[in-house]
């Protein structure tokens, strides 16, 4: 009995010291099956060195990347030596304009000032009250995020095109209908009244209307129509 106990203290021993020599030399880092930047691949060599075996690998892959939007996805390991990373960017949903500047806001509700010159692949909403009433800790609070990516979403549905999305409260977004229509819609049920918007622009009653249409108020109960009468 002592004898087994001691070849079973060996063999554990023995794995011990195989696990602690394979340690990673090479790193292969991929972005959506593409090599990642030479930026990611200076950042992850960090991991060069740690044992392939005994090392969590996820929690020292996250703790290496600085860019909060890049996203670890999997990994392989492959004898002796390599360590295959494979990680995700972050996509942007929608962008808010405040002072003149835009912030890209990603699925995780993260916000990082635009820095790209273009917004037209975007939703971009202006927020016309300060950031901090819906930022904490460089995100969107959730109960805004939510609502917001659902919106920015359901605006390219519309079989209408509808322009110069404002935020002018936390309580009411303001749009407009390439016409010229204003249209101002509650916050928190903005992709219900979306639907209802479309419904009553694409409505037979609209036509009987005698003055010019200038606003749609979908706050209330009811649809609200104003005219420049």
């Amino acid at each position: 009995m002592k004898k087994l106990s001691t070849l079973s203290f060996g063999i554990s021993i023995l794995c011990v010291v195989l696990l602690l020599t394979f340690r990673v030399s090479k790193i292969v880092c991929l972005v959506a099956d593409a090599h990642c930047s030479q930026e990611l691949q200076d950042q992850l060599q960090t991991l060069a060195g740690k044992s392939l075996f005994l090392t969590d690998f996820e929690s020292a892959i996250s703790s290496s990347i600085t860019d909060e939007t890049v996203l670890f996805v999997s990994l392989q390991k492959e004898l002796p030596s390599t360590l295959i990373v494979s990680l995700a960017q972050e996509r942007p949903v929608y962008i808010l304009r405040s002072d003149e500047k835009n912030y890209t806001v990603y699925a995780s509700g993260l916000i990082h000032e635009h820095k790209q010159e273009s917004t037209n692949d975007y939703t971009v909403i202006a927020v016309e009250f300060p950031l901090e009433k819906i930022v904490e800790n460089d995100h969107v609070l959730p109960k805004y995020h939510d609502e917001l990516t659902k919106l920015s979403l359901s605006l390219y549905k519309p079989s209408f095109s509808l322009q110069n999305s404002r935020w002018i409260d936390t309580e009411t977004i303001q749009l407009e209908v390439s016409s010229g229509i204003r249209v101002y819609i509650p916050f928190e049920s903005a992709t219900q009244k979306i639907t209802i918007l479309e419904a009553i622009l694409v409505s037979p009653e609209l036509e009987t209307v005698s003055e010019p249409l200038t606003e749609i108020d979908l706050r209330y109960k009811y649809p609200v129509l104003r005219t420049t009468e």
